[in-house]
């Protein structure tokens, strides 16, 4: 059903437009047709009348006009003359053939031939009118008027138009089918791609071989998601601490496909001062950081054989400290930093991913600032 409603967008468009066309140019073929046979006929009027000319210059000698009488009926024997006359230069009718209408004058005559397309009703078809000068020795003598049958050239009319139409639905019938097939191939992989952009192919990784026409699509619904997911995490309420097992899974989540530089300015423990007193962490880097200032003797022991070593350290208090990035050569230049694990605890919130945009210092290097913290985790992205 999705295909058909997709086929229909363009076949019903082209339908439309090949009715108007045929609509628009049935009557101009019809109309350069008649003019093309009305043209051809005129010539050949003109040449009867000049081959009749000292023909009907000595007929018209004979008072009884039988000589002019019997040359016109002669020449009105071809078969696609129906009648013929002659008019005097004063419009008067000296001579016609016995199909000449009775009620056509010589002033009649000139008048359609006036018109655009010469053409009179007589007897239920329709008929050519020409009126041609005649020429003697001594000047013009007279009008011939020619009428001629144009059922010949009506037929002609209407087989133009049953070919013209017959060729208009050949080319809309292949022009259908050239749009079926398109619209049927674009539609399959449309979906193809959409399914295996939902099966992670291209959002969570990247295609082997990138689709150009899926990339957009890809880059839409990667940023979607991740704005959903960063909505449900939220939604959700803090985090827990920071573990091996959460940092694997957002590596292999919402960082899947990316490249990550992972930037720390952490101790190798964690050590948290509790009411039961000081506790030792290990994170999931394995980094350890001050939670305040001050002299403190870390002592650390080995897990296989017992071993231990000691180191003073001394911790000063930082209100704000800057983080330096450089951009890898690959990289866009739209860097973001994203945060998280600040401290002190609940001074600084993780940040919403994905990140802040970073300063740029050129050259390639980027920086961000953190105030009223000792330290954080964070990775920078584009």
């Amino acid at each position: 059903m999705n295909t058909f409603r997709l086929q229909l967008r363009f076949l019903v468009p082209l339908v439309l437009t090949l009715v108007a066309a045929t609509y628009l140019a049935l009557p101009l073929i019809d109309r350069l047709t008649l003019d093309r046979f009305g043209h051809d006929l005129d010539l050949r009027g003109a040449l009867v009348s000049d081959a009749l000319a000292d023909t009907i210059a000595r007929a018209l000698t004979d008072p009884k006009n039988a000589r002019l009488q019997a040359l016109l009926d002669r020449t009105a024997q071809d078969e696609r003359l129906l009648a013929a006359s002659l008019c005097a230069p004063d419009g008067r009718l000296l001579a016609r053939t016995v199909r000449f209408p009775a009620s056509l004058s010589c002033s009649q005559a000139q008048q359609t031939v006036a018109r655009a397309d010469s053409m009179l009703h007589i007897e239920g078809s329709s008929v050519h009118v020409g009126m041609y000068p005649v020429n003697g020795g001594s000047g013009r003598v007279g009008d011939l008027v020619l009428l001629r049958d144009t059922s010949a050239i009506e037929r002609r009319s209407r087989q133009t138009q049953g070919y013209l139409i017959v060729l208009i639905a050949a080319l809309g019938v292949a022009i259908a089918i050239v749009t079926v097939v398109v619209a049927q191939l674009s539609w399959r992989g449309w979906v193809s791609g959409a399914r295996a952009l939902l099966r992670g192919e291209g959002l969570l990784r990247p295609l082997r071989s990138p689709t150009p026409e899926l990339a957009p699509l890809a880059a839409d619904l990667r940023s979607r998601l991740r704005d959903l997911d960063d909505e449900y995490r939220r939604a959700r309420g803090p985090e827990a601490e920071w573990s091996p097992d959460r940092l694997r899974s957002l590596l292999h989540t919402q960082l899947r496909g990316d490249e990550i530089i992972v930037v720390s300015n952490r101790e190798p423990y964690i050590h948290e001062s509790t009411p039961a007193g000081i506790v030792v962490k290990r994170p999931a880097s394995g980094l350890v950081t001050a939670v305040a200032a001050g002299t403190a003797t870390i002592t650390a022991t080995t897990a296989d054989g017992g071993k231990t070593a000691t180191a003073a350290i001394t911790v000063t208090a930082a209100s704000s400290f800057t983080v330096n990035f450089f951009r890898p050569a690959t990289w866009g230049t739209a860097i973001k930093i994203y945060w998280w694990g600040a401290l002190p605890a609940g001074v600084l919130a993780d940040g919403t991913w994905p990140g802040v945009a970073m300063t740029n210092l050129g050259t390639g290097w980027y920086s961000y600032t953190f105030t009223n913290i000792t330290s954080t985790k964070w990775c920078s992205r584009w």
